[in-house]
């Protein structure tokens, strides 16, 4: 089974993610002006984002199909929540710029996440 590049992806959603739910706990004071969002929020965020990292870890060491298809949509449903919570929490422009960024970055890793997928179920 070749699943390089789901594993690779995998390790990247979840090194990536751990580090930015790190910045977002530690630092959601310093955040919170310039987003425009309050501190709880963006700590919440980054306590939510925890367990999505360790599952893509887990992903990167197993392999687990089933898990990196669970992964894959809820990467799709990030990005798209992430797009419908700029209107309801009227960030600031750098706030709007700070998410769209990141859902961006979730929906390119979710499309190789995807590939990765598709390339071990073509070689199973």
């Amino acid at each position: 089974m070749n699943d390089t590049l789901l594993k690779r992806a995998a390790l990247t959603d979840g090194l990536i993610s751990l580090a930015v739910a790190g910045v977002l706990i530690v630092d959601a004071p310093m955040l919170s002006e310039p987003f425009g969002l309050s501190q709880s929020f963006i700590n919440a965020v980054g306590w939510v984002i925890v367990p999505f990292a360790l599952a893509w870890l887990y992903v990167a060491a197993t392999g687990a199909r089933p898990l990196a298809r669970l992964g894959v949509i809820g990467n799709v449903s990030w990005a798209v929540a992430s797009a419908l919570a700029i209107p309801l929490l009227q960030p600031t422009a750098l706030g709007v710029a700070a998410i769209a960024v990141q859902a961006a970055a979730v929906l390119a890793l979710a499309h190789f996440q995807h590939r990765g997928l598709q390339r071990v179920s073509a070689v199973a």
